[in-house]
């Protein structure tokens, strides 16, 4: 069996329950959010002996051969419970997380990396790869100091989720501000063109996605197209997929005039659909044969 991390209703999720169908698998879509209501746990640490059981199913976690992490939800049963009891819930998760018996694509140590993006980027460099001069903390005059030295800068959160902001160098109260919030990742703006390259398994897909906005994700005009790279690039995809423990990822760049790829980020959990469906390109294809083809084997 196959397990699909994330909502039923999430169009991504709908769209490989669908297409593992037609492969002639047996997709489950699982739900945090319903744990403790819709889905329960049980395990035997003696006998490593563990099952997912759900209305009247139960799957022993050994008849589980790969899970598509898709979106890790909070159970809703947690929401006005104490804290005590919503770590109950959380801690019974990760045991079944860390089964190493199953496939996970991707698996919780690549999506905690994830949220360390300090690392990965300090990580990235040491592969070799290209990295825009980056300033992460909430210290005022550390952060000015770094601004003096690039006239215009990208600010975005260190743990994702919030949309990139531009500034310049004069924009001193704003910057300050900001850091008084919360700790943030101060870079330099890199002119060029947004680059998306999706690894999945060994294959290595290019997207160009062209636009003036800071943040590619609030130009819903963006139109997605594919797009070559060196092969030094692509290797150098693999390369970070691998260090940072993940079967697949979706890692973005900007791609200079001079043709040098700066990493930017690469997430262990992507969207893919709309990129699918605007170039035509069977990502989701991949990724079942990804997880099909080595549902059998753990995880690096």
């Amino acid at each position: 069996m196959i397990i699909l991390l994330g909502s039923e209703t999430d169009p991504q999720i709908r769209h490989l329950y669908n297409r593992l169908l037609e492969r002639g698998q047996t997709p489950w879509a699982l739900d945090t959010q319903q744990f403790g209501c819709q889905w329960t746990l049980s395990f035997l640490p003696d006998s490593a002996v563990g099952a997912i059981e759900c209305t009247n199913q139960r799957v022993p976690w050994t008849h589980i051969t790969a899970v598509y992490w898709h979106q890790y939800r909070p159970p809703a049963g947690t929401q006005d419970s104490a804290r005590s009891h919503m770590m109950d819930h959380v801690s019974t998760l990760q045991s079944w997380f860390r089964c190493p018996a199953i496939h996970w694509v991707n698996g919780i140590d690549a999506i905690r990396y994830h949220q360390c993006k300090p690392i990965q980027l300090q990580h990235a460099r040491q592969l070799g790869v290209q990295i825009p001069a980056t300033w992460i903390g909430n210290n005022s005059e550390s952060a000015l100091a770094f601004a003096r030295d690039h006239q215009t800068l990208i600010v975005k959160p260190v743990h994702g989720g919030e949309t990139a902001t531009r500034l310049n160098s004069q924009d001193t109260e704003r910057l300050c501000a900001r850091l008084a919030l919360s700790p943030a990742t101060v870079q330099a703006c890199i002119p060029g063109t947004n680059i998306r390259t999706y690894v999945i398994g060994e294959k290595v897909f290019h997207f160009a996605l062209d636009t003036t906005h800071t943040d590619f994700r609030t130009d819903t005009t963006v139109v997605p197209e594919v797009a070559s790279a060196p092969d030094a690039v692509t290797q150098q995809a693999k390369a970070i997929c691998r260090a940072f423990g993940m079967h697949w990822c979706a890692i973005d760049w900007r791609r200079t005039g001079d043709n040098t790829y700066y990493f930017l980020e690469a997430n262990p959990c992507p969207y893919f659909l709309y990129v699918e469906n605007t170039t035509g390109v069977d990502l989701s294809g991949a990724l079942m044969t990804l997880l099909i083809s080595r549902d059998k084997q753990k995880s690096p």
